[in-house]
């Protein structure tokens, strides 16, 4: 025969269980949002090989606008082959430069403890 005291605390841990699940899925949906926004700000680790521009030619055949270090390259590419087409100088492009302000003024992000403390007073602030 089951008491009330046995259900109860069956109940109460798996009440306790399922609030620590969702937290868990929380915390790792929200470490996963935080460094998909992030990637794109990250310049402490600069590429040297940068693709500018593509443009699809047909299902199979492509042209690349690719800086690599300061130069930079128009390269056309297919299936079976990549070929340099030709050194394009800076006068040649059209392209803006961007610097590290600009890139920071984009999209400015607060740290995680910033964002974390808004998130919990506007969670506080619904209920």
């Amino acid at each position: 025969m089951i008491t009330n005291e046995a259900v109860s605390t069956s109940a109460l841990f798996l009440n306790v269980f399922l609030k620590l699940g969702l937290v868990l899925v929380l915390i790792y949906s929200g470490a996963i949002f935080l460094r998909r926004r992030q990637n794109g700000c990250q310049l402490t680790h600069r590429k040297q090989i940068q693709i500018l521009e593509t443009a699809n030619l047909s299902p199979h055949r492509a042209l690349h606008l690719v800086k690599v270090g300061g130069r930079t390259y128009l390269i056309g590419a297919t299936d079976h082959n990549i070929q340099l087409l030709s050194n394009l100088e800076e006068t040649d492009l059209l392209l803006p430069t961007r610097t590290e302000e600009t890139l920071n003024n984009i999209l400015p992000l607060p740290d995680f403890a910033t964002f974390f403390s808004q998130s919990l007073h506007k969670l506080r602030a619904r209920s």
